[in-house]
């Protein structure tokens, strides 16, 4: 049974609300569908300058950010220091060797998901701090896609649901009070990282 988001759900990283109903799988799809076609470039097959820059030489052409990838004399790496135009690539100081497969298990472990169920009583609300096993680094931006789905024995409940805070280590769901009787809840989460 599909967990469906109602009401609209209120993302403040982005400042905006998700007004159209998706389910954590849809969410889950559409992140692994961005990575696939970063890799391949929307297409079947992917030619190396759809995955990375191809630098012939081992001299940078132009300058790359950390966690860039950049073929140098054929093989794949990933930048791991500030490259400036012109500066020498190398292995262990500034990039570091790479795969295609590596990169999407970076990509997949960077999405948390998760389920907390609770029971809130009629008329309050009810703040519910999420914990990451796994922490993202310190000054990650993330958003988050939060689910509800009703577990006791009450008709659907329009329950109002944010994200009031938001740290590297976690987040806390705010559940609204707009209901005249406890109802028990799940509310399942994904938090994916910011595309930048």
């Amino acid at each position: 049974m599909a967990i469906v988001t109602k009401p609209m759900a209120l993302d403040e990283s982005i400042k905006t609300t998700e007004s159209t109903s998706r389910n954590i799988a849809d969410v889950l799809a559409q992140e692994l569908s961005g990575i696939a076609s970063a890799i391949t470039g929307g297409s079947d097959k992917a030619n190396k300058t759809d995955i990375a820059t191809v630098e012939p030489t081992n001299t940078a052409s132009r300058s790359y950010s950390v966690g860039e990838l950049v073929y140098v004399n054929g093989n794949l790496y990933k930048v791991i220091t500030a490259i400036a135009s012109g500066a020498t690539f190398t292995v262990g100081t500034n990039i570091q060797s790479t795969n295609v497969s590596g990169t999407v298990k970076d990509a997949l472990d960077k999405i948390k998901c998760g389920l907390v169920s609770i029971t809130a009583a009629a008329g309050v609300g009810t703040n519910v701090p999420v914990t990451f096993d796994n922490p993202y680094p310190v000054g990650t931006n993330y958003m988050v896609q939060l689910t509800q789905q009703n577990t006791g024995s009450n008709a659907y409940v329009d329950l109002a649901l944010g994200v009031i805070s938001r740290t590297n280590t976690g987040f806390t769901i705010q559940v609204g009070s707009n209901r005249s009787a406890d109802i028990a809840i799940s509310i399942a989460w994904l938090a994916v990282p910011a595309r930048s």
